[in-house]
């Protein structure tokens, strides 16, 4: 047998094609040869392989894999040349004020923030990515990456490429990164999540699984490039910005459909049409619910008279105003001010907030050892525990339709939430967990309790600094560190890891260069080089290991098995002291007081 080139001459092109021959003699004894195998087009290095196996008799081959060539080669594939495949999908974590960071695309990548909100420069200009927004940076093009604010910003990665390498993708026509505006940013967020479950489970999977993780990739493609590709669609979503962002500056003035239409250069009708396909409700619909809203917080915090209540939300007449108003919620605006409120939360600290003022939320996040510890005297059967999905939360706040929720200002989908349900905001930049617990105890009538808890806590903390000073000298230095995939970020006295409790209440001092790089600057916290680690090291270290998933919780993270930690002082002096980093994490009273508690337990036990 042997392998037989053939040339086909098809509309002024020649095409090369292949096919195993193997020669026999007729019934005459002539010399005959006959197809044994078709193979269509071939490489070289085809060639060359399947050659060199004809040659040894290697025919039927003993792996089929050994000639990889499909039956019909030749033949023009179903789905054509448009065909994508992913490649990989990670999450980028920028700390706060993250330098510029140069970014060049190896294949075509979809960034889409997970967390926050990144900064990026674009052909000499700068923007701000938003969870509604996607970067597109196609294959060989690059960017500035950067976090200008003080809070960390995670980014969903996803690489893909097509099918067929030598294939130019339809994704860009210029090579240059793009900004792609998302009308679905939950959805979006939703297959990005499921997405990357798949991606992070076994490489073996099912079929079915398999079939699965290509369904979302698709999905996101399919999402994102509506939007990318569909111009009137990005000027629709473009209006409609235009027309919420308008309500919520005018919703307490006079709102006209016809006017807002004219001003976008589109007629009423058209403009109804595209706002209630994109909101789901009516534009007429969409300023009754957030004026009602509006007065539902005037009504809870104003002591303004109901009829000033209602002109300042829209209505300059009462009757008619408490009339929509008992219509949409069952009471009258007077009733409404006398009843007893209902409050949910979108923040971690302000659930547990309200619980230790004894309040249990309708709805709200909770950590999972929070939850042991306040069910143990408040009945918790009422509340609904948020998750990470986006959607289902806001979801759920909009079906049980608290009277408050409290979210700080800066979050992800409180913009969102606030089309639902009312929503009271504070800065989480600007208010210390003090200030947040008293704040909150205001707004809940509970200020006379949240003082007493204050003044009882510094009684505890007065006792623990003198059951201290036993054990930890007057010069020594207090440092808290953070490890997480071979990274080590040292914490100043601000809002996370236990440095409110140690430096602002227990009157630790930290290392001098902790002091001046990270508290004195205002940051939350500094990420170091283990070369660096020494300078920043204390007498006393308290160490928050976060383990790599999929490896043990006892197993030793890689920094702290080198000799550079080894040799730290507090490690030799064996004042080294390793946290609950679930504990460790919060600032709300409840977190405050395990942490206390757990710094004392390792001098005092």
């Amino acid at each position: 047998m042997f392998l037989k080139k053939q040339k086909v001459h098809k509309q002024g092109h020649v095409y090369t094609y292949y096919r195993i021959v193997e020669s026999y003699r007729d019934e005459q004894g002539k010399n005959k040869h006959r197809t044994v195998k078709y193979l269509g087009k071939l490489s070289d290095q085809e060639v060359g392989t399947i050659t060199k196996q004809l040659k040894e008799n290697r025919y039927p081959f003993s792996n089929p894999n050994d000639v990889s060539i499909p039956e019909h080669k030749q033949h023009t594939h179903i789905l054509s040349r448009k065909v994508w495949i992913p490649l990989s999908l990670t999450i980028i974590t920028y700390l706060h004020h993250h330098p510029k960071e140069w970014t060049v695309a190896e294949y075509d990548t979809l960034m889409m923030i997970k967390e926050g909100q990144a900064d990026v420069q674009l052909q000499g200009s700068h923007f701000t990515i938003k969870a509604d927004q996607v970067l597109f940076c196609p294959a060989g093009s690059g960017v500035f990456l950067y976090n200008n604010s003080s809070q960390p910003v995670q980014l969903l990665k996803l690489m893909f490429q097509n099918v067929d390498k030598h294939a130019s993708s339809s994704w860009s026509s210029d090579g240059l990164a793009t900004i792609i505006p998302v009308h679905s940013p939950l959805e979006m967020q939703r297959l990005g999540k499921e997405l990357l479950a798949t991606v992070d489970q076994p490489k073996e999977l099912s079929v079915e699984k398999e079939l699965y993780s290509q369904l979302l990739f698709y999905q996101l493609l399919h999402l994102i490039w509506n939007q990318h590709s569909s111009g009137t669609e990005a000027t629709n979503l473009n209006m409609i910005q235009q027309a919420t962002d308008e309500v919520r500056m005018y919703y307490r003035e006079e709102i006209r459909r016809t006017v807002i239409a004219a001003r976008l250069g589109i007629t009423p009708e058209h403009f109804s049409r595209i706002f209630r396909k994109h909101k789901g409700i009516s534009f007429t619909d969409y300023v009754y619910r957030w004026r009602m809203n509006a007065a539902k917080k005037d009504l809870q915090y104003s002591s303004a008279s109901i009829s000033e209540i209602a002109r300042r939300n829209g209505y300059p007449n009462e009757h008619y105003f408490s009339r929509r108003f008992k219509s949409l919620f069952g009471l009258s605006p007077k009733q409404y001010q006398s009843s007893e409120k209902q409050y949910a939360t979108w923040n971690y600290p302000f659930t547990a907030m309200l619980l230790q003022l004894g309040m249990v939320p309708q709805a709200g996040y909770l950590e999972q050892w929070k939850w042991e510890k306040y069910h143990q005297h408040l009945d918790l059967s009422t509340m609904i525990v948020l998750h990470d999905s986006l959607e289902q939360s806001i979801q759920t706040m909009n079906d049980v339709q608290p009277d408050l929720v409290f979210a700080y200002e800066d979050n992800l989908g409180r913009s969102i939430l606030e089309e639902y349900v009312p929503v009271q905001t504070l800065s989480i930049e600007h208010h210390n967990w003090q200030q947040q617990w008293l704040w909150l105890a205001e707004q809940v009538g509970r200020l006379e309790q949240a003082h007493q808890w204050l003044n009882d806590w510094n009684r505890q903390i007065q006792q623990a600094r003198e059951q201290l000073s036993s054990f930890i000298g007057m010069e020594e230095t207090v440092g808290i560190y953070k490890i997480v995939s071979e990274k080590i970020y040292v914490y100043g006295d601000r809002r996370s890891m236990g440095g409110p409790l140690i430096y602002q209440q227990l009157h630790h001092i930290p290392p001098a260069i902790v002091q001046e790089d990270i508290i004195d600057q205002n940051l939350i916290s500094k990420e170091v080089t283990l070369a660096e680690l020494s300078r920043y090291a204390a007498d006393h270290m308290i160490v928050i290991y976060y383990p790599v998933e999929g490896t043990s919780e006892v197993a030793l993270e890689p920094v702290m098995e080198s000799l550079e930690w080894q040799q730290l002082a507090a490690v030799q002096n064996r004042q080294c002291y390793t946290m609950d980093r679930n504990i460790f994490y919060g600032f709300d009273p409840c977190s405050q007081e395990a942490q206390l508690q757990l710094w004392l337990q390792q001098f005092i036990s």
